[in-house]
């Protein structure tokens, strides 16, 4: 009978003169049903346990394939996977998938993790250099290392990159500090002065605020020049920047000023809004009275004919009247009769090339001598530059044997459309209705003032 499988058995073959009874052909044919039987067995079926090939094969209590192997038999004991997902040992016998994190975290070991990993952030330079840290005394690691404790791993401490610390103690020689994640990742480095030296017992003070920059090179971190300040220190410098601003006067904002301030040359200020500002020079010359024109010669009219002649003529310049402003004119006049004076005579006052006012013919009877008095002519803009408005009057009188005969009397007003953006002139003119000779009329310190 066959040995299989302890031994592979022996199968004899007949031959070509062998009879059918020699071997049996009954001893054949149970030989072969025993090897094939014993052959099934061991190959087994689905429902067979262990020790057959199908079980080791493909049983999932098995170590062979052909099924989802677990990770004590060198398994994943995974059947799908999400892009990013990384595989991590969550005990001595399982396998489990850690999701990918976002965009810029790497992967840091964390035991509070059910898969002891996690993604996290990355302190990288700029992240070094725009946050801020607190940390108290309990972040002191020893005697003379100064700690801080940043959220994120530190990848990167480079040339130039370092820390503003408010150190909790004075050191008693020389000093370390120590950078270090939540996790494993630190670097520590001695803290060196502005000569890359050792810091001497008391250079730091309790509370002061240091600047220090990380040195790749010599592996330190050096106390920046005039960097290094006390809360005491700080006080102090506000308190003395805010006594040496108290002090000066600022360029925005209200204050008052006391005492007498002497300026070396003028100031330059704004245009006046207010009644209580101070007026430029521009401004007073635009707004205030002023002279626009002063006659110290005699302006005189001569009669000596019938037509109408000009007394006086005074240019008045561009944007003098504007839509309100004006002038006023002041003359003092002598009326000169050489022998007699009979007949009419006619003044008109004129803007420009309108008349603003027209006397008409005024009959007078005079005897020679010497009228005197004044005439007053107002001009104005009257809500616009191509409107005016205008008025005179002038009285001469003589006194004769201590009585005072009122020889001409002219007054009234009238209105002109003339463009006052430009240089126009004011004049007076006079016409003789008889045209009586060797009479003349003087005006003396003709003024014309401007008004607002």
């Amino acid at each position: 009978m066959s040995t299989f499988p302890s031994v592979i058995s022996t199968i004899s073959t007949p031959t070509a003169t062998d009879k059918l009874n020699s071997p049996s052909h009954s001893s054949i044919e149970a030989g072969q049903n025993d090897a094939i039987s014993k052959l099934e067995t061991f190959v087994g079926t689905l429902s067979s346990t262990a020790g057959t090939l199908i079980y080791d094969i493909r049983a999932t209590a098995s170590d062979g394939g052909g099924h989802v192997q677990g990770a004590n038999k060198g398994g994943t004991g995974q059947t799908s996977y999400t892009k990013g997902n990384v595989l991590v040992a969550s005990s001595a016998s399982v396998l489990s998938k850690v999701a990918i994190g976002s965009n810029n975290q790497v992967l840091t070991a964390d035991s509070g993790e059910s898969s002891g990993v996690k993604w996290a952030g990355v302190a990288n330079a700029e992240a070094i250099q725009n946050q801020q840290y607190t940390y108290a005394r309990a972040s002191v690691h020893s005697d003379s290392v100064y700690g801080v404790v940043l959220n994120d791993a530190v990848s990167v401490l480079s040339d130039g990159l370092g820390l503003v610390v408010k150190f909790p103690a004075a050191n008693a020689g020389a000093a370390a500090l120590t950078v270090n994640a939540t996790g494993p990742t630190s670097v520590t480095a001695l803290i060196k002065n502005t000569a890359i030296g050792d810091l001497a017992a008391n250079e730091i003070k309790a509370s002061m605020i240091g600047i220090l920059e990380f040195d790749s090179v010599s592996s330190v971190f050096q106390m920046q020049p005039n960097k290094g300040y006390t809360d005491n220190n700080v006080t102090s410098i506000y308190s003395g920047v805010d006594t040496k601003i108290s002090t000066r006067v600022a360029t925005t904002g209200n204050e008052s000023i006391d005492g007498v301030k002497t300026f070396t040359s003028s100031p330059i200020a704004p245009t006046p809004t207010t009644s209580v500002q101070v007026a430029i020079k521009g401004y007073v010359d635009a707004n205030t009275g002023q002279k626009v024109n002063i006659t110290t010669t005699d302006q005189s009219y001569v009669n000596s004919d019938t037509n109408e002649t000009t007394w006086f003529s005074i240019s008045i310049p561009a944007n003098t009247l504007g839509t309100g402003d004006g002038v006023k004119l002041k003359a003092f006049v002598d009326y000169i009769i050489a022998g007699s004076d009979t007949g009419t005579k006619q003044f008109k006052l004129k803007y420009g090339s309108t008349t603003i006012y027209d006397s008409g013919a005024i009959s007078q009877t005079g005897n020679s001598g010497t009228y005197s008095g004044y005439l007053d002519i107002l001009l104005l803009g009257a809500g616009a530059t191509n409107s005016q408005e205008g008025s005179m009057s002038m009285r001469l009188s003589n006194n004769i044997s201590g009585d005072i005969t009122h020889f001409v009397h002219v007054a009234g007003d009238g209105t002109a459309s003339e463009d006052s953006t430009g240089a126009l002139n004011l004049l007076m003119t006079v016409q003789d209705g008889a045209g009586n000779s060797g009479t003349s009329i003087l005006g003396r310190h003709i003024t014309v003032e401007k008004i607002k």
